[in-house]
C-alpha cells in the first residue's frame, strides 16, 4: 500500500507543476513588496555593550547550561587573553537589554582568561571531562614563532559553584583542586570528535612531527 501511495502522489504532482509554478510567479507579480520586506538592519549597538566591540567572535556554546548560546571571543587589542561573554535571557525585542553581557563582567564573574607570551590561535568548546558542563580547549603559539611550528593546547575547565549558582573559567590550576590543566604539544590544531560514543569530548591531532594522528582522551 505504500508503494502505491507514493507513485499516485509522484503523479499528481507531475500533472500540476506547472500551475503551481504559474500560481507563484503570478503572487510575486502582484505583490513585488514582498521580495523588500526582510530589509537588513544593524543590530550590533543591541547585542553587544557599548566599548567592548574591539573582539573577535572565535566559537559559540551554552556555557553555564541555561540554554542560550554564548559567545567566546579574543581581545584584538590583545590576541593572549580571551572572554566568554554569557547571554541574557530576552524578551521579544532587544531595545531594552544587551544580548550579550560585556568584557567587564566577564573579568568580574572570572570569564577572562591570559595567556602569558602566548596568541590564541582557536577555540574548541565541549565537555572534555563528562561533568556535562562546557570546557574548553584553547589552541596557543608562543609569540613570534612560525605558522609551521608547534602548537599548545590546553584545556580549561568549567567549574561550577554549587553554593552561589555561579560558573567560571579555571584559568590557573590550584593546590587544593583535583584536576589540574592539561596542556598538550601538537603539530596543529586539534580536531574535536566523540571516538569511542562516552559522550566525553575526545582530540585527534598529529603530534611527534610524524605524519600519523594520535587520539586523546581525557581520564579521570
Amino acid at each position: 500500500m505504500s508503494i502505491v501511495s507514493v507513485t499516485s502522489f509522484a503523479a499528481l504532482s507531475a500533472s500540476n507543476m506547472w500551475s503551481l509554478a504559474a500560481s507563484a510567479l503570478l503572487a510575486l507579480m502582484l505583490r513585488p513588496q514582498c521580495l523588500l520586506c526582510a530589509d537588513l538592519k544593524n543590530v550590533t549597538g543591541s547585542v553587544f555593550v557599548e566599548g567592548d566591540l574591539d573582539i573577535l567572535p572565535l566559537a559559540f556554546g551554552d556555557f553555564n547550561s541555561d540554554k542560550l548560546t554564548d559567545l567566546i571571543v579574543l581581545h584584538s587589542g590583545d590576541r593572549s587573553k580571551l572572554s566568554i561573554l554569557l547571554a541574557q535571557p530576552q524578551t521579544f525585542s532587544l531595545a531594552s537589554d544587551k544580548y550579550f553581557s560585556g568584557l567587564s563582567e566577564a573579568r568580574d564573574r572570572h570569564l577572562t582568561c591570559t595567556f602569558e607570551e602566548r596568541d590564541v590561535l582557536g577555540v574548541a568548546p565541549a565537555d572534555f571531562d563528562g561533568d556535562g558542563g562546557m570546557d574548553l580547549a584553547v589552541s596557543l603559539r608562543e609569540i613570534g614563532k612560525k605558522d609551521h611550528d608547534k602548537v599548545e593546547v590546553v584545556i580549561l575547565w568549567g567549574d561550577h559553584d554549587q553554593e552561589t549558582d555561579q560558573h567560571r573559567l579555571v584559568c590557573q590550576a590550584k593546590a587544593e583542586r583535583e584536576k589540574v590543566l592539561l596542556t598538550l604539544e601538537m603539530e596543529a590544531e586539534p580536531l574535536v570528535m566523540d571516538a569511542n560514543g562516552d559522550n566525553v569530548a575526545d582530540l585527534y591531532s598529529q603530534t611527534n612531527g610524524t605524519r600519523l594522528g594520535e587520539m586523546w582522551q581525557v581520564c579521570e
